[in-house]
């Protein structure tokens, strides 16, 4: 999606720590924010309006 690590944890309401521990593979995203993130895979523009908050 090309944002920062900072920016796309506000729009998954995630910390920026969290987007850090799962791109080095020490923590992988589970529950709801799984599914947000397979959702993002195939429509990447989905939760665009959150960057507008």
């Amino acid at each position: 999606m090309n944002l920062s690590q900072t920016v796309f944890a506000k729009i998954l309401n995630v910390s920026p720590s969290s987007i850090r521990q799962w791109e080095q593979g020490k923590r992988t995203p589970s529950g709801s924010t799984k599914v947000l993130l397979e959702l993002l895979e195939t429509s990447p523009y989905l939760l665009d309006y959150r960057l507008k908050v």
